[in-house]
């Protein structure tokens, strides 16, 4: 058996060897050469994680003749990671993930999908999940941007589409409001930290043009383009009035008024895009700021955006996607003025900062992840196979056909 065996781990080896050449010489996306690559698609932590230690993530799963995409969840820091599709009936093209304000309580997490699949709801913490979607129409079920926001009943939801309609429901509401038409283009979503007192929203469209709510999307002014190029991602500080905007070219843009007027701030970033930023929960209080470029990752500021200070994440450029998309989320613990987390969900990974963004480490999601799989030619008898997994786990060998 172990001179098989033998036989079986080097035909299979090059086997393996072989497809991996194969895949790679055609670019092909099924095999990536760096490792670990951890590709984080889409990212929420409980808004208690202080004590709960919980957060959800979508990654690449396995390959199984075409790609598709895992929900996982954590309830130890990023420790360990279940599998959680259970009611997913488009479990392949998620875009996002929000945790309900009142999670505690509510046990519920949102689940938004670019494929077509619209909004699902869990209330069990991701156990099971359910459509979301009454109120929406056909054409309105790919999900580009979702936010939620603590509302003065428990929580509502915002969305905007592929075609750049704006879409509002609550914990009260039955069905889905349409509170922008398509014709606003909106691509960004912001909410204030205090909606459940000011129903403060910002969106921005496509071309970087602000409309602003304080009624939670009955009503819209008109802020104007107050930075003359597109936005990429905005933060709205607690209070209200205090507006942050992400730019390609002209680094961050910041209102001190609710929008009414905008400066250039930005000591000591660097001249390229600024893609992410985030205000600390804390703001009042610390005035800090996150942000990162579109290759440097992550800068702070604690004096309102006005100088910044690059703390190396180790989140690495892998120019194995677009540019924009590598540096393509940062999140604060909404209890970071007790635990200090920051979260930086990328294409490289899932990295995390306990102490404000001064140190950071990674947190691998997919440990012994099938990545290859060949077949002795006699396995009908033999049952004897070999297996190459994802980070860490190297190559496996069953003589059973898989069972051990």
């Amino acid at each position: 058996m172990s001179v098989k065996l033998n036989k079986i781990r080097i035909s299979s080896i090059r086997r393996i060897a072989l497809i991996t050449a194969f895949f790679l010489s055609i670019g092909a996306t099924a095999v990536h050469a760096h490792t670990p690559h951890d590709m984080v698609r889409a990212f929420a932590a409980s808004p208690n994680y202080a004590s709960d230690k919980t957060m959800f993530l979508v990654t690449d799963g396995a390959y199984t003749g075409w790609r598709y995409d895992e929900i996982l969840r954590s309830t130890d820091g990023g420790l360990n990671w279940v599998n959680i599709p259970n009611g997913m009936n488009h479990p392949y093209e998620y875009s996002a993930l929000r945790v309900s304000p009142k999670f505690s309580t509510d046990q519920t997490v949102f689940a938004g999908l670019k494929g077509r699949g619209g909004i699902y709801r869990s209330t069990n913490r991701g156990d099971s999940w359910e459509s979301y979607n009454t109120g929406l129409g056909a054409t309105n079920l790919i999900v580009r941007k979702m936010e939620v926001a603590e509302s003065s009943t428990g929580y509502v939801l915002f969305f905007t589409d592929a075609n750049g309609a704006l879409f509002r429901r609550s914990s009260t509401n039955a069905n889905w409001v349409q509170v922008l038409d398509k014709t606003n283009k909106v691509t960004v979503i912001a909410i204030s930290p205090d909606y459940a007192t000011d129903n403060t929203i910002v969106i921005a469209s496509d071309t970087g043009y602000l409309q602003k709510s304080t009624n939670g999307g009955n009503d819209w002014i008109n802020l104007g383009n107050p930075t003359g190029t597109i936005i990429y991602d905005m933060a709205i500080a607690p209070g209200g009035e205090e507006i942050f905007l992400a730019t390609p070219s002209f680094g961050i843009f910041y209102s001190s008024d609710g929008g009414s007027t905008f400066i250039n701030k930005g000591n000591n970033l660097p001249n390229e895009a600024i893609n992410n930023i985030a205000v600390s929960p804390n703001y009042a209080i610390d005035r800090t700021v996150f942000c990162t470029s579109l290759r440097q990752s992550v800068f702070k500021s604690t004096d309102k955006g006005n100088n910044w200070t690059l703390f190396n994440s180790g989140a690495q450029v892998t120019k194995q996607t677009t540019l924009l998309n590598e540096m393509s989320d940062l999140q604060i613990s909404l209890t970071y003025a007790t635990d200090k987390t920051i979260f930086l969900p990328v294409f490289d990974g899932l990295f995390i900062s306990r102490n404000g963004g001064t140190t950071w480490f990674q947190r691998q999601t997919r440990m012994g992840l099938m990545t290859g799989l060949a077949l002795s030619t006699s396995f009908n008898s033999d049952q004897d196979m070999i297996a190459t997994t994802y980070v860490g786990r190297g190559i496996a060998i069953s003589a059973d056909g898989g069972t051990t």
